[in-house]
């Protein structure tokens, strides 16, 4: 997962078209660009101010929409994974639940942080996924949503994305303190035992 710099790794996916490379460039320049060359997975780096003054610093792997690369190995590497989808297309939606599901079910010994991101917000006049359908989605894989607009909204996007960052941060804190405290155990289980693991009955 997270590596020694402290360095936080979102792993975003997604169908072709739904704006995932439009959402980075948004977060790490403020500008919006409507149209990539998603051949091929493009690796991104930036970093976020918390409101407390510490810097998160994080990269972004953006992978072109194919649902059969993902692996446990590839999971591995990431913090969270991002699963955007597209407000105005129901089919990029179905491919979005796929997409949760196979990461559920191969990240589950990993424990990765599940975003699911449904983007497009300003066109609602062609909206064919409604809010309360992702909601649902995201309840029943206990994973997090939000909607944003890559196009209009700089400040929505800098936020859910921050908010990320902190969860990211807090959980893998709360890790190194439960590794701490088993080590800790370990420690004075031994020490009980002079030194020395045994089984059996006193």
């Amino acid at each position: 997962m997270s590596n020694e710099t402290g360095e936080i790794t979102l792993s975003v996916f997604g169908a072709a078209k739904v704006g995932k490379s439009a959402l980075t460039v948004r977060l790490l320049t403020k500008r919006f660009i409507g149209e990539y060359d998603s051949s091929s997975v493009s690796t991104y780096r930036g970093e976020i101010r918390h409101d407390a003054g510490e810097i998160l610093k994080f990269s972004i792997l953006d992978y072109p929409g194919n649902l059969k690369e993902i692996t446990p190995s590839l999971l591995s590497s990431a913090d969270c994974c991002v699963v955007v989808y597209s407000i105005t297309d129901s089919n990029s939606f179905n491919e979005a639940i796929n997409y949760v599901q196979t990461i559920s079910e191969l990240g589950d010994s990993n424990d990765v942080i599940i975003l699911l991101l449904g983007n497009k917000r300003d066109l609602v006049g062609a909206r064919q996924v409604s809010y309360e359908e992702g909601k649902a989605i995201a309840a029943r894989f206990d994973c997090a949503y939000f909607e944003v607009s890559a196009a209009e909204d700089y400040f929505n996007v800098q936020t859910v994305f921050k908010e990320l960052l902190l969860q990211v941060r807090k959980t893998r804190l709360a890790e190194k303190r439960q590794r701490k405290l088993s080590a800790k155990k370990k420690a004075v289980k031994l020490f009980s035992f002079g030194g020395r693991a045994r089984s059996g009955t006193l």
